[in-house]
């Protein structure tokens, strides 16, 4: 039962690893996904943008359509205007 509990975590971890990167490939290439999904719904999972559409339910659509598990794929907006985030 242990080593099953093990390979779970590992699991886990490795898909917040994932997940992470996939966050920090959208902060760091935000310019070139203006200027590439302007005004879009963008899908990126394990650093990809893998899917894109005007709407959200379009862009799940076609997330699922592909078989990408939405739980690990960063579901962003790409918009020209500067977001203040109140925390």
């Amino acid at each position: 039962m242990k080593v099953h509990w093990f390979l779970e975590a590992r699991f886990v971890i490795r898909n917040l690893q994932e997940f992470a990167k996939s966050a920090e490939f959208c902060s760091s290439s935000q310019s070139r996904l203006i200027r590439k999904y302007p005004s879009k719904w963008i899908g990126v999972y394990r650093e990809n943008v893998e899917a894109s559409a005007d709407g959200l339910d379009e862009l799940i659509d076609e997330l699922k359509e592909k078989r990408i598990p939405l739980s690990d794929t960063v579901i962003r907006f790409v918009s020209e205007e500067q977001r203040t985030l109140i925390l």
